[in-house]
């Protein structure tokens, strides 16, 4: 058995190849012809990642609730082991596939395995919403993103120019504006589940002021957002 060293750590820490990292469009205009954009790597990314570094020395293990919607994942890499929970929505077809899946990726961020996509900007870009997809050029905008460019990404933000829940320093005014915001993102199906979501992210992380809980906030719903792909 291996040890999990520095040089490891390090390694899982390693942004993705940026032709690996997806996109998946969040909320978009009135007119629909700019979305917002969320990164994502499929679970296939991680798996090789984490084959590479660690070889056969790594291992997933789950606990499925009894309705099979929350599943806690065990994974362990070289003799090191964090765990992480995933869920599901009741209206989710793949309930215990996606809480996998979910909880998966969450144990791999506790390594910093894809961690750094969660903080990649939510950007509005130009979107096709006949093909259901980011345009070319709006594509190559967000590989750079994604590849870590330090070059600005020229970008506009419809949700704050229209006062759509949120302030222009990126706070939340309420949690009510904040649990409407993720509604509309799509990151929940019920009032009921993004209200649970939120009261549970405050208690567990505790932040200690709205703008700290505005960023959690927000990375937990890109996160969903990702994991449903």
């Amino acid at each position: 058995m291996t040890t999990l060293t520095p040089e490891m750590l390090k390694n899982l820490l390693e942004p993705f190849d940026p032709e690996i990292v997806q996109w998946k469009p969040g909320a978009t205009t009135q007119d629909k012809t700019r979305a917002l954009a969320l990164a994502y790597a499929d679970s296939r990314a991680y798996y090789d990642r984490l084959d590479a570094i660690a070889g056969a020395d790594w291992s997933d293990d789950y606990q499925v609730s009894p309705d099979g919607r929350r599943v806690v994942c065990r994974l362990t890499i070289a003799g090191v082991t964090r765990c992480d929970v995933g869920e599901s929505d009741d209206s989710d077809q793949n309930t215990t596939t996606s809480a996998a899946a979910q909880a998966f990726k969450r144990a791999c961020a506790k390594f910093g395995l894809g961690r750094y996509l969660y903080s990649i900007p939510q950007t509005w870009v130009d979107y096709d919403a006949q093909r259901r997809a980011f345009t070319p050029g709006a594509l190559s905008k967000l590989k750079a993103l994604a590849g870590g460019s330090s070059k600005p990404v020229a970008t506009d933000n419809p949700t704050r120019r229209n006062g759509n829940g949120h302030s222009s320093n990126g706070v939340f005014p309420s949690p009510g504006a904040a649990i409407a915001w993720a509604m509309d993102q799509g990151a929940f199906d019920a009032k009921k589940h993004a209200q649970n979501a939120y009261k549970k992210l405050k208690d567990e992380r505790q932040p200690t002021t709205a703008g700290e809980m505005a960023e959690l906030w927000r990375a937990d719903v890109a996160q969903r957002l990702a994991e449903k792909s």
